[in-house]
């Protein structure tokens, strides 16, 4: 068949589109014809690049309910083909989206989209590595790959629908980076959930690349997780040199850490932390949350204390929960504020529970993000301000300072 995969990417979208990189190589070895093409591209063709049998859409998760019936619709009319939406969005889709689809002909696939054609068990360990067309099509290469799929755990915040852990071969994985490097990346992104499951994976990757050649040290970065920092793991992260290794801490209050599911208490966080930083001497990056549902301002000052307390090990970045659909923590949220939304990112306060008010959330935001310790005369005029200044200034600023601080990290 000859087959369009495309997808909706974000003006600053700062990943590789993994989906439709392994799709377009899995489908090609099974003999299908692919391109592939940012959506954007497609809107901005005068005419269709070349008649196609199938179009297929890729819907990772959305900041509007409405932008992939929008898209799915333009696809219809744009190349009078069989439209299918697939991605992790179509796990959760409202059935009046369905329903409408249905009625435009458009189909709504909620599978792997490796077994859209044949069901059968993928075979990760020969998965096809990606190809050089792709992104001379999409016209971008950026940093991101994954080494493995799924997580073990199921945090209730989290969107992740891949719950069995899937590992691709180290010589897959090589190829990909391999041909990153070549394309001109700078360094990689292993945007794993968790790229330090298991060490014999990261040895097995790590001298695949060492006999072509490739130094992967001081060129990549990844995940990790508190229940997966140890004796057998930090050494390979040792032989990594990261540029950073992140950890989804979330939050420094133990009751809101149960109540998101992560498996594990703040002692324990700090502890491991610890252990990690003392062995690598790399930079940490600690992940949080704030804003889950039941959260009150004693979990958020705990949270600020821990902060402070591994400020001299580990930087951090603030996150707004945002309800997702299809997880726990959406249906907590919706009981707590029947007003709650989707569809925001994570610097923006969407939802916000009876516990708290925006300016609250932002406050501590900013706290947590201060590297003072708050008893500076700046910090107390700019904390007098956050209790004064109107709320669209306030937020106006954050967003402003947000982006700020994201080009740096990605610079």
């Amino acid at each position: 068949m000859r087959i369009l995969l495309t997808t909706r990417r974000d003006v600053n979208e700062q990943r590789n589109p993994i989906a439709l990189l392994d799709l377009a190589a899995y489908w090609r070895r099974s003999g299908h014809s692919v391109d592939c093409y940012d959506i954007r591209q497609l809107r901005a063709m005068s005419a269709p690049h070349k008649p196609y049998d199938l179009v297929a859409l890729s819907v990772l998760q959305t900041l509007s309910e409405d932008a992939p019936l929008k898209d799915a619709l333009f696809l219809k009319r744009k190349f009078r083909s069989k439209v299918v939406i697939g991605g992790k969005w179509t796990r959760t889709i409202p059935d009046q989206s369905k329903d409408f689809l249905s009625r435009q002909g458009i189909e709504v696939y909620d599978g792997p989209g490796e077994q859209y054609f044949v069901s059968q068990e993928i075979d990760f360990q020969s998965y096809p590595a990606w190809e050089q067309v792709d992104f001379k099509t999409l016209g971008d290469v950026r940093r991101d790959i994954m080494s493995t799929r799924g997580c073990p755990y199921h945090c209730a915040f989290c969107h992740n629908t891949e719950k069995k852990i899937s590992f691709f071969s180290a010589k897959r994985t090589a190829d990909n980076i391999q041909l990153l490097f070549n394309l001109g990346a700078d360094f990689i992104s292993f945007v794993d959930d968790i790229f330090t499951l298991k060490p014999s994976h990261m040895e097995s990757l790590y001298h695949e690349l060492k006999n072509r050649g490739i130094a992967i040290e001081g060129r990549c970065e990844f995940f990790t997780h508190v229940n997966y920092i140890n004796e057998k793991t930090i050494p390979w992260m040792q032989r990594y040199k990261p540029l950073r290794i992140s950890i989804g801490i979330e939050s420094g209050d133990d009751r809101m850490l149960k109540l998101m599911g992560k498996g594990f208490d703040s002692a324990t966080a700090y502890e491991k932390l610890k252990q990690l930083y003392e062995a690598v001497q790399l930079p940490l990056g600690n992940l949080y949350l704030i804003g889950f549902p039941g959260e009150t301002e004693e979990s958020l000052k705990n949270t600020l204390e821990f902060i402070r307390k591994t400020r001299s090990i580990a930087g951090c970045w603030i996150s707004y929960y945002q309800p997702v659909r299809g997880t726990s923590g959406y249906k907590l949220a919706l009981e707590r504020n029947p007003k709650a939304k989707t569809g925001f990112r994570n610097t923006t306060i969407s939802y916000v529970d009876p516990n708290l008010t925006k300016r609250l959330l932002f406050k501590y935001s900013y706290m947590m993000q201060d590297p003072s310790t708050g008893d500076t005369l700046r910090s107390k005029i700019l904390y007098s301000a956050i209790n004064l200044a109107p709320y669209w200034l306030l937020s106006t600023l954050r967003t402003f300072r947000q982006n700020r601080r994201l080009r740096a990290i990605m610079n």
